[in-house]
């Protein structure tokens, strides 16, 4: 399992604190307007901190899609999904 991955082997409880922890956390600086903030993200080969401007905004959008999906899958259950088959 990669670290801060959740998965079907994570705890239920914890998947969902740690989730709803993310979330919190992405929404917080999305309304602060610090999400845009460019952050160093590693040593290029010659030693020089890149930038990426669309780093911020092609992960923020990647991670709400992906609680969306997550949030829309904890909210439909088998009866949802109609006859199995069809």
């Amino acid at each position: 399992m990669w670290p801060g991955r959740i998965d079907e082997r994570s705890d239920p409880k914890n998947a969902e604190k740690q989730l709803a922890g993310g979330i919190n956390w992405l929404i917080d600086r999305v309304e602060t307007g610090t999400w845009t903030k460019s952050s160093p993200i590693g040593f290029y080969f010659a030693r020089l901190w890149y930038f990426e401007k669309l780093y911020p905004l092609i992960f923020t959008v990647a991670a709400l899609r992906r609680a969306c999906l997550v949030a829309g899958a904890a909210e439909r259950s088998p009866a949802d999904n109609g006859p199995e088959g069809t």
